[in-house]
Formats: structure tokens, sequence, C-alpha cells
């Protein structure tokens, strides 16, 4: 009786999640600057350094969003603990603490 034969398949290669790459964070930040103006289109100017929180323009739920946005950005899990808001606390934070 003949066996069953399996076809040879290639080894599975696991694919490392990868940062984006380490130029400017300017990119980025426009990718977050647009979801800023989707959320809060009758806003101001907003700038590096505007409190994102005390602004208005992330509310608590919309921090939880925001962080998987830029996590989507950067390729990477960002661990959030007690002081994660203020590494979000503005634009200029945002870039200097995950869009390097």
């Amino acid at each position: 009786m003949g066996g069953l034969k399996l076809a040879q398949r290639a080894p599975l290669t696991r694919i490392p999640a990868t940062r984006a790459p380490a130029t400017s964070p300017a990119p980025r930040l426009e990718q977050v600057v647009a979801w800023l103006r989707e959320i809060n289109p009758d806003a101001p100017a907003i700038e590096d350094g505007t409190d994102l929180f005390e602004s208005g323009l992330v509310t608590s739920i919309q921090f939880v969003e925001l962080v998987l946005l830029v996590e989507e950005l950067r390729g990477d899990e960002i661990v959030v603990d007690d002081t994660a808001i203020e590494r979000f606390r503005s634009l200029r934070a945002i870039a200097e603490n995950y869009l390097r």
C-alpha cells in the first residue's frame, strides 16, 4: 500500500517587527497631526509644544487610539505605564520618545 506523501515546504521564517526607518520623524508625525485634525476639525493650529490633553485635543479614550496609531507608525509595541501620558503630551514629546 502506498503511503501519503506530503509536499516538502521551505521552512517558515519568522519576520521580526521592524521599526520605521530612523530618518526624520516628520512624515510619521504629519500622520499624527492628520489624525488630530480629523478628530478636531475646528481646532486652531497645533504647535509642536501644544499640550494635547490640556487643550482637549485628545481625550482619555482617544489616548488609546493615539497609542495604537503611534505603534503602527513605528512598527513596534509601546508599553503603556504610569509615565506614558508625559511621553504623549505634545507632538514634540511623541517625536522625541517614539518616532526617532
